[in-house]
């Protein structure tokens, strides 16, 4: 399909869009709701590093998730994979081959549910 090597896309991931809503005191409420499941993608992590976040040592992994073209993602949505949450950074690019896969770079283990 799409003259892509089928075998790139060897994992499966989920992708959950942020849903907000107010309680009964006006307050935001944060929770984040599947969009799509199931989704055929490759998962490219790369070397982790840590970081300090509130004079705490966090663990952050860097990925690079390409999956096809599904129309309607954007960067504030979050992927899940291999039950880690993976934060969209930034808005996902599309490859130059007219619009045929989504390159997505994510950040994990900080700012996760963001």
């Amino acid at each position: 399909m799409f003259g892509t090597n089928p075998g790139k896309y060897r994992h499966r991931v989920a992708i959950e869009e942020q849903i907000e809503t107010r309680d009964d005191m006006g307050g935001v409420v944060v929770t984040w709701s599947t969009w799509a499941v199931d989704v055929p993608a490759e998962v490219l992590t790369g070397p982790g590093r840590d970081a300090i976040a509130a004079n705490e040592q966090q663990a952050e992994i860097a990925a690079r998730i390409n999956l096809r073209y599904l129309p309607g993602l954007t960067g504030k949505m979050r992927i899940v994979w291999d039950g880690r949450l993976f934060n969209i950074v930034g808005e996902p690019d599309l490859d130059p081959t007219a619009r045929r896969e989504w390159r997505c770079k994510c950040t994990a283990g900080i700012g996760d549910g963001r």
